[in-house]
């Protein structure tokens, strides 16, 4: 289901009852609720991210507004250079 910009994603309950929204990167094949590592998981494995996604809403979001997901792609090509 898409947000109202656009994005693809899910909406779900946290454990207040207040309804979080999961996207998806799509780029990434990742579902996320936020910009940290842990707020994240793989697409691929639909029953694994289920879980995760499940587990993130028993454990309760962080307060405040989601924030983006974004991925400095610069950073990494640089890393590959590099190496």
């Amino acid at each position: 289901m898409a947000a109202e910009d656009g994005r693809p994603g899910l909406s779900v309950k946290d454990r207040h009852s207040r309804i979080r929204r999961v996207y998806v990167n799509v780029s990434f094949y990742w579902f996320y609720w936020g910009d940290q590592p842990d707020e994240r998981t793989s697409c691929l494995n639909l029953e694994a991210a289920i879980d995760r996604i499940e587990q993130a809403a028993r454990s309760g979001w962080r307060t405040g507004e989601q924030a983006e997901l974004c991925i400095d792609l610069g950073k990494i090509a640089d890393a590959y250079r590099r190496a």
